[in-house]
């Protein structure tokens, strides 16, 4: 079975909005699966990031 990795499936949540629960449909539909460990691990990563930002009471802006 091929395996969407956790990183690609943080990526398409992150980066595109795309709702980690219809990946795992739509993979499972087409004979794939979602590292779903590897996507928590992105997620608490991420979590831990902003939250040690937050303490550090850091402003950071984005800017385009």
């Amino acid at each position: 079975k091929t395996v969407l990795t956790g990183d690609k499936a943080f990526k398409l949540n992150d980066t595109y909005g795309f709702p980690i629960d219809l990946t795992v449909e739509i993979c499972e539909e087409n004979g794939l699966s979602v590292d779903r460990d590897g996507f928590d691990a992105e997620l608490k990563k991420q979590k831990d990031f902003l939250n040690k930002l937050e303490q550090q009471q850091c402003c950071c802006f984005l800017v385009l």
